[in-house]
């Protein structure tokens, strides 16, 4: 009897603790963003303007498009503060691909945008482009992405 509950009490331990390890971390929820966004590649994100390349990392947001005839548009958007991150919307656009939606993210500090190689500090907002089907879990992993930020900001010593 003594090892059948010592059996039990090993086994339920092991779940436990593969339940506690089960979120990812930082790297793997920015690795999973960059992945799916980049299935938006392709689709058209205003009338004639067509997604091209997309990099995502938590420091810089790279957006490639161009128009059918013309070179690519690079936008680039830094200085993104998760700790500062607000809110998070589907934006319905009716010349959008019908195959993605538009995700707006709300920081409430400045976000460094660069435009034709143009740099300022403009605007509080930033938007991504996802495949539709994919679109909830994007916003799952923006969210865990600022709470992980700002886990790492209560953890900072030195503030």
């Amino acid at each position: 009897m003594k090892k059948l509950l010592l059996i039990i009490t090993l086994s339920l331990s092991g779940i436990f603790i593969n339940a506690q390890s089960g979120n990812p971390t930082k790297e793997e929820t920015v690795k999973f963003i960059d992945k799916t966004l980049k299935k938006a590649i392709g689709e058209k994100i205003s009338i004639d303007l067509v997604l091209t390349d997309i990099h995502f990392n938590p420091d810089k947001l790279i957006v490639v498009s161009s128009y059918a005839s013309e070179r690519p548009e690079t936008d680039i958007y830094e200085n993104m503060d998760w700790t500062r991150f607000t809110l998070l919307r589907e934006q319905p656009d009716s010349f959008l691909s019908p195959k993605i939606m538009e995700i707006v993210l709300y920081f409430d500090s400045k976000i460094k945008s660069t435009y034709e190689g143009k740099s300022k500090y403009d605007g509080n907002t930033i938007n991504i482009y996802a495949p539709k089907d994919t679109v909830e879990s994007v916003k799952k992993a923006i969210l865990h992405l600022v709470e992980l930020a700002k886990k790492e900001e209560d953890n900072n010593p030195f503030k």
